[in-house]
C-alpha cells in the first residue's frame, strides 16, 4: 500500500515543493535587501567621516589665516588655486631630470653591435 504521496505533509508534494521554493526566494530577497542596506549605511558613514575631516581641515585653515592680517588671507586663497609641484625639491637641488643613463646606453649599443 502506497499511501504516502496522498498525505498533505509529504515532502515531494507539488504544493509543498512550490511553497519551499517560494520561501527560499523570499529569504534570498531579504538577504539582498539587508546587504544593500548595510552597504548604503557604510557608504554614508564613510561619506560623513570624510566630510567631517574636510570641514575640520577647512576650519583649521580659516582659523590659522584669520590670525594673520587680511593680505595673507588673499595670498592664501590665491595659492590654493595654483597647481601643486611635487618635484619642487628635485628641481631646486639642481639634479638634471633629462640626464641619460650612460651605463644603459652603453649596454644597448653593445647589444646592437652584437646583433649586427
Amino acid at each position: 500500500m502506497n499511501i504516502l504521496p496522498k498525505k498533505s505533509w509529504h515532502v515531494r508534494n507539488k504544493d509543498n515543493v512550490a511553497k519551499v521554493r517560494k520561501d527560499e526566494e523570499e529569504a534570498r530577497q531579504q538577504e539582498k535587501e539587508i546587504a544593500r542596506r548595510v552597504g548604503l549605511a557604510e557608504q554614508e558613514a564613510r561619506l560623513d567621516l570624510l566630510r567631517n575631516r574636510s570641514r575640520s581641515k577647512h576650519h583649521q585653515e580659516i582659523s590659522s589665516t584669520s590670525k594673520a592680517n587680511s593680505g595673507t588671507v588673499v595670498q592664501f586663497v590665491a595659492e590654493g588655486n595654483k597647481p601643486t609641484n611635487f618635484f619642487q625639491d628635485i628641481e631646486s637641488s639642481g639634479v638634471s631630470l633629462t640626464a641619460k643613463n650612460s651605463e644603459n646606453e652603453a649596454e644597448k649599443k653593445k647589444e646592437k653591435e652584437e646583433a649586427e
